[in-house]
C-alpha cells in the first residue's frame, strides 16, 4: 500500500515555520559553511546554536499565534 504524498502547508503560519526550519537545516547542517569559517569555527557553532534556539522560539510564537486566530 502506497502512502500519500505530503501536501504543502496551507496556512501562512505553517509556511513561515517550514521556511525557518529549512533555513535552520541549511545553516546548521551545511558543512562547507564550517569549512569556510575555518579558524573561527567555535564562533560559528556558538552563533548557529543561538540562531537555532532563537528560531525555535520564533516558530513556537508563530504557531501559537496561528492557533489563536
Amino acid at each position: 500500500m502506497a502512502t500519500p504524498v505530503p501536501r504543502p502547508p496551507k496556512t501562512r503560519a505553517a509556511r513561515i515555520v517550514l521556511a525557518i526550519a529549512v533555513l535552520n537545516f541549511v545553516i546548521l547542517l551545511f558543512p562547507p559553511l564550517t569549512w569556510i569559517v575555518g579558524q573561527g569555527g567555535v564562533w560559528f557553532f556558538l552563533v548557529t546554536g543561538v540562531l537555532g534556539v532563537l528560531s525555535l522560539l520564533v516558530m513556537y510564537r508563530v504557531d501559537a499565534s496561528a492557533e489563536e486566530d
